[in-house]
């Protein structure tokens, strides 16, 4: 049996992709330029991936897979 999908893993990334971005960015400002680009592109990855995502659980999307289906590209 199927787990059932729910929009609390996208909250969860975008939480921790602000808090990544935020870390990174403070890093920059701190002068510690490797170690904030790193984690501000992590961050903003996870932030992208968890708005993008989702797309998937709004029934008037053409990406939805709230019914149960699942988009074929």
């Amino acid at each position: 049996m199927p787990l059932p999908r729910t929009g609390w893993i996208n909250v969860a990334a975008a939480v921790a992709g602000g808090g990544c971005a935020g870390f990174g960015i403070g890093r920059l400002l701190a002068g510690q330029a490797a170690a904030g680009a790193a984690a501000l592109a992590v961050g903003l990855v996870l932030l992208w991936w968890a708005f993008d995502d989702r797309r998937k659980f709004d029934r008037d999307a053409p990406e939805s897979e709230a019914d149960g289906s699942h988009t074929v590209e």
